[in-house]
Parts: C-alpha cells; sequence; structure tokens
C-alpha cells in the first residue's frame, strides 16, 4: 500500500466496502523449500556459513604384500562458504488510515509483506540454482550454454530417461521413494505431456483409473 493521501483515503471511506478484499493470482513457491537444502546457522559474529565436504576414499583392489604396510593416503577435506545477503521492503501507512479504514490494512499489509518476502526468496534461490550445477542439454544439438537452446530442442521421455541414466551412473543419490525429481516449467510440461511417440509420455493418474476400472469390470 503506497502512502496514503487525503484525496485517496477520503475517495476510499466515501463508499461502503466489502471489508475482505480480493484474492490475488498467486505462484507456487517452489524453489524455496527447505526440504530441498542443507540447513545451517551462522556463527556467533559473521555473516557466512561453511558447510565442510569428506570425499570418500577412492576404490582400493590392489592385494596387501605380507609384511609390507600399505601407502599412507590424507583425507581430501573441502569447504563451501555461503555468504549472506539482506532484502526488505518497507511499508508505509499513516495513522489516519489505521484508525477510520474500513478495511484491516495493518492486517493486510503485514500479510502482503510476508508474501513478497517468500516470492523474493524463491526467486533468489532460484537464480542462484540456474547459475549453478552441470547443465544436461538436448542430445540432438550441440549446445554450449542456456541460450543456445533452439525452439526445436523438447523435452522428451527418451530426454529424461536419458539424463535419468547419467544421473544413476554419476551415483547422485534418488530421494527415499526410489525416484528423481524435477523442478519443470509450464511450457516444458506442455512438451513433455504431448511426446505421444513410441514409450513417450504416460499419464500415471489415467494409467491407474483404467487399470482399476478393468479389475473391476474383471470382478464383475
Amino acid at each position: 500500500m503506497a502512502q496514503t493521501t487525503a484525496s485517496v483515503f477520503g475517495a476510499a471511506i466515501t463508499f461502503a466496502l466489502q471489508r475482505e478484499t480480493l484474492k490475488n493470482l498467486r505462484a507456487a513457491l517452489v524453489f524455496g523449500d527447505k526440504a530441498v537444502a542443507d540447513q545451517g546457522t551462522f556463527d556467533s559474529g559473521t555473516d557466512t556459513i561453511t558447510f565442510v565436504n569428506v570425499p570418500d576414499l577412492p576404490i582400493n583392489v590392489t592385494t596387501l604384500t605380507e609384511g609390507t604396510a600399505p601407502a599412507k593416503r590424507a583425507l581430501s577435506i573441502t569447504t563451501v562458504s555461503i555468504s549472506s545477503a539482506q532484502y526488505g521492503d518497507l511499508l508505509s501507512i499513516t495513522d489516519l488510515a489505521k484508525v477510520k479504514s474500513p478495511l484491516e490494512v495493518v492486517r493486510i499489509g503485514s500479510e502482503r509483506l510476508a508474501r513478497q518476502a517468500q516470492e523474493s526468496l524463491d526467486q533468489v534461490s532460484r537464480d542462484v540454482i540456474a547459475l549453478g550445477g552441470t547443465a544436461a542439454y538436448h542430445s540432438g544439438a550441440t549446445l554450449g550454454t542456456r541460450v543456445d537452446i533452439a525452439a526445436g530442442d523438447l523435452m522428451t521421455a527418451s530426454e529424461l530417461r536419458r539424463l535419468n541414466t547419467k544421473m544413476k551412473k554419476s551415483k547422485i543419490p534418488q530421494f527415499g521413494d526410489g525416484y528423481y525429481r524435477a523442478w519443470v516449467h509450464p511450457n516444458v510440461a506442455y512438451d513433455l505431456k504431448n511426446d505421444t511417440t513410441t514409450g513417450g509420455f504416460i499419464d500415471v493418474t489415467s494409467w491407474r483409473r483404467n487399470f482399476e476400472n478393468s479389475v473391476d469390470a474383471l470382478a464383475a
């Protein structure tokens, strides 16, 4: 809510207003999910979180020699440091608006600020994720960066299976249900659902419903 002026406030209280505001169309919060992030706490007096990684030792298939100790190894230790940044906004509501407005402007303003914070942090997380990691591109194209993706480089079931195999070979662990998960843009989901080739997209919900109907028919 912007700075409340006399003319705007006067117009608002001239008419009988509904006390409940209309609902806004809001995007889903996808990237700011704590369930898919490592949690950390700041040390007192610092604004940086440091995560430590100790990789597994390399596989050793060399047989031992009697009376000879194996060569010494050292643990490999790496760190990942994350710095903090502040984000915020300021909402101005006059004392007159608090007292005379037919709307609960303080409550509404607090909710709008909280929602803004959620969407802002979700976008910040999205941008960081998009810049990091290892990108996987369409197998039929020679690509160097995301800007090289052409209109015909569509997501298909075959591409997902290829990526699934690559992730398993790279020893990337699945979630507890034994599957990988993906954040998919609605446009990508549209392309995937329109993959009608052999072995293409299968609507699991529809398949299960048809299977249950078939079972019911056999039981009858």
